[in-house]
């Protein structure tokens, strides 16, 4: 009797345990959305499909890669509140530095686990009972599978737990493009954009044309609260002095490889694709005669851009943006786009600035990892060093671009944000299972050269009065296409040209991509983070 006892604890424990991330998903249900019940239905039917198709020992060799992956996605929630199977989809987007600093803290604990666990599935598979698995379940299974597959959209099964990890897991190990471009559309390995997709543009005509040059700087990982206009730390650097700063702006996601494409497109947060089949904006301006430029420290896959001169270093140094952008504007004057994609205050914060020049001092040997109540001071002042840093990497861009001839209109604003542990949930970072205040609330800084702004006079006066406003990371392709004075098939009500002096910006419901295909709202996040705030903070 305690033999049987033992041996359906040990076992039973197994398959609680390997069925554990679909309740955890339960347990952290946004009332608003129902996918997340009917992944719930759909993980209790694929694991009880499992267990039909293999009775005996057999599955618990067979799911052991399935049991370790669940619990790295257990704690990864649990602690870290990272969606673990989410980020492997866009892995192509991170670099080797990002993914060791990320998983450095761990490799110990990991091993740990692994050993501990291989024993646990060796003890499950001595004393269990082999079975036969019925020609019955095996057809049984294929067409309940068959089903599932036919009736459930791409994007929910890639949320649907053990089917993510069935389909994500075997695609990233491959690495094979062809079979990530087949299983994971989300991935977006093979350029998923369409060369003949057009924006309909129509451009203003001018009795005395003059060059354009349309600037739109994508930053990386920096907060609002760290500009000094936006109420930040004194020694962070101001940004240039006739430009226009908006501190209450909120980003599309809280990742790079989604935040970025939805930034330059007309797709909306909750897209069921991380990149659509559009074009960019910068295609469409292409399309009216415009020479369009895309300079990166980080990968190409992160938005797949359509603009016809292209460079992407390997090396995450801003600096290298300088000379691109110096080349560039010493070409024959034309109308140009250019886009520069910086790596700014990117953790690890202390490789985004030279001590020599920084505001503050900070050791950063004990800065490794995931902060702690006791680094935490430390960690926030390296991160305004970097804030720092990428403040005077647009000075610089906006100097350079104000000794170009013509007229240039330029934007600067960061994919996402930073949590840095502001409440009881203890957040840290971004690219999180649910995005939260701290990682989607950022900066816009707006500048224009003077001869823009003659040109231009009602416009710039539009944008100087909505810079207090409630903004979204929507309403910057609107912006650029009316400072290039361009006009297109805009499929979104609530992105707003904030240069146009005939509209003022309205009570809107701001949105925020939670996962592919779900949103939530602006509200939503600040409700979460005032009821996770401590008591005396309230």
């Amino acid at each position: 009797m305690l033999n049987r006892i033992a041996r359906l604890s040990t076992t039973g424990a197994w398959f609680v345990l390997l069925f554990l991330p679909a309740v955890i998903e339960i347990a952290t249900l946004d009332e608003r959305d129902i996918n997340t019940y009917y992944r719930f239905s759909l993980s209790i039917v694929s694991l009880l499909l499992l267990r039909i198709l293999m009775p005996g020992r057999l599955i618990f060799p067979i799911t052991f890669p399935l049991l370790l992956i669940g619990m790295a996605s257990l704690f990864a929630v649990l602690s870290r509140h990272i969606d673990l199977l989410t980020l492997l989809v866009q892995l192509h987007v991170f670099s080797k530095v990002e993914v060791h600093e990320a998983l450095q803290p761990y490799f110990f604990m990991t091993a740990v686990v692994v050993a501990t666990t291989t024993v646990w599935c060796w003890i499950c598979y001595r004393i269990s009972s082999q079975q036969r698995t019925h020609r019955t379940h095996i057809l049984f299974f294929m067409l309940c599978s068959v089903l599932i597959g036919l009736t459930t959209p791409s994007a929910i099964l890639l949320q649907t737990w053990p089917i993510d990890a069935l389909i994500v897991v075997p695609s990233v190990l491959i690495h094979s493009k062809a079979v990530s471009n087949l299983l994971l559309p989300t991935a977006a390995d093979v350029n998923p954009r369409n060369p003949n997709a057009t924006w309909n543009t129509v451009r203003v005509p001018r009795d005395t044309p003059i060059p354009q040059t349309i600037v739109l700087i994508i930053g990386e990982s920096i907060r609002n609260d760290f500009l000094r206009e936006c109420g930040g730390p004194q020694k962070v650097r101001s940004v240039a002095e006739d430009a226009l700063v908006a501190c209450d702006v909120t980003a599309g996601a809280d990742a790079t490889g989604t935040s970025v494409p939805l930034l330059v497109s007309r797709e909306m947060p909750g897209h069921a694709q991380r990149i659509s089949s559009d074009a960019t904006f910068i295609h469409a301006l292409e399309e009216l005669g415009f020479e369009t430029y895309w300079f990166s420290t980080q990968t190409q896959t992160v938005a797949w851009s359509d603009a016809q001169h292209q460079t992407y270093y390997e090396v995450e140094d801003d600096a290298l943006l300088f000379s691109a952008f110096d080349r560039v504007l010493s070409t024959p004057p034309k109308h140009k786009v250019i886009v520069l994609h910086a790596y700014n205050a990117h953790a690890p914060y202390c490789l985004r600035y030279h001590p020599e020049t920084a505001p503050y001092q900070v050791a950063c040997d004990g800065l490794i990892g995931i902060p702690t109540r006791r680094t935490l001071a430390d960690f926030k002042v390296a991160y305004a060093n970097a804030v720092d840093a990428s403040i005077g990497f647009v000075n610089q861009i906006i100097r350079r671009a104000s000794q170009s001839p013509g007229e240039v209109f330029l934007v600067f604003t960061p994919d996402h944000a930073e949590a840095l542990l502001e409440d009881t949930r203890q957040i840290y970072g971004h690219a999180l299972a649910r995005p939260v205040q701290w990682d989607i609330h950022v900066p816009a800084i707006f500048w224009a050269n003077n001869l823009w702004r003659q040109e231009h006079e009602q416009q710039w006066t539009s944008l100087h009065n909505k810079i207090h406003d409630p903004l979204m990371h929507m309403d910057i392709v609107p912006t650029l296409m009316a400072a290039a004075e361009v006009t297109y098939t805009e499929p979104r009500t609530r992105a707003m040209n904030l240069l146009n002096p005939e509209k003022n910006i309205i009570s809107r419901m701001r949105t925020i991509q939670h996962t592919l295909g779900t949103t939530v709202d602006w509200e939503t996040l600040l409700a979460e983070s005032q009821h996770s705030r401590p008591r005396n903070d309230q």
